[in-house]
């Protein structure tokens, strides 16, 4: 009886490694679940006490089984059919050039073109960019410097 059980162990694991490689839409997973479960049965009918450590190593050892599982399969030929890739970098961070371009206007000094309270635009290298006044409401034609650029926000301050 015990032999039985160790076998259906290994038949368990075989069914589910291949799970992983041939596309069976569950049914060999299915298989697997029956085969360990048919060792736990076969293990308590050889000896009480084997079956419950059985059934107890089942439950501790599974979730780690599924665990691992389910970080090989996308590596593996079905799961690269089966999984969409993931989406390329310029979708997922549109504004990444952009960002990188305000990121050199910290330190420059330019003139509100408008009033923030606390948004407006301000004239910075000859472009004008959208801009956020640290804490103060500044007026037109008010020398600034940007202090920081967070995101694709520009922070600015009135310089005396």
């Amino acid at each position: 009886m015990i032999i039985a059980a160790v076998i259906l162990f290994t038949v368990a694991l075989a069914f589910l490694a291949a799970e992983l490689f041939v596309p069976s839409h569950g049914v060999l997973g299915v298989v697997a679940i029956l085969c360990a479960i048919g060792g736990v049965v076969l293990s308590y009918r050889a000896s009480p006490i084997l079956g419950i450590l059985s059934a107890i190593l089942l439950v501790i050892i599974a979730p780690i089984v599924f665990y691992w599982a389910i970080k090989l399969y996308p590596q593996t030929p079905v799961g690269k059919r089966v999984l969409l890739n993931g989406p390329d970098h310029q979708v997922t961070n549109p504004f990444d050039s952009e960002v990188q371009k305000l990121a050199t206007l910290v330190g420059k000094r330019g003139i509100t073109m408008t009033t923030l309270r606390p948004a407006g635009s301000v004239e910075l290298e000859g472009r004008r960019i959208d801009c956020m006044s640290e804490s103060e409401v500044i007026p037109p034609n008010t020398p600034v410097e940007v202090l920081r650029v967070a995101g694709l926000k520009v922070i600015v301050k009135a310089v005396v």
